[in-house]
């Protein structure tokens, strides 16, 4: 429901050279999180990012890269 998507999408996909796709909040986050995975297509690794229109990403760093040992968790990042 932000006004402003279509600006923060173009900013994220200057930002980060690549596609951006647009999920709409579905009740919860889990729900909304949930139908994200359902979405992607079978593979050994996923890294995704999902972002927020209401979170400021001018100087986020979108090439950080996790440790290798935790690569199975959930890392977030406040805004």
């Amino acid at each position: 429901g932000n006004d402003n998507i279509e600006m923060i999408k173009t900013q994220l996909e200057n930002k980060i050279c690549n596609s951006v796709k647009t999920v709409p909040y579905n009740e919860s986050y889990l729900k909304t999180f949930k139908k994200i995975l359902k979405g992607l297509e079978t593979k050994k690794e996923h890294y995704i990012w999902i972002c927020s229109t209401v979170c400021d990403y001018e100087n986020f760093d979108f090439g950080y890269i996790c440790d290798p040992f935790a690569k199975e968790n959930l890392h977030v990042f406040p805004s």
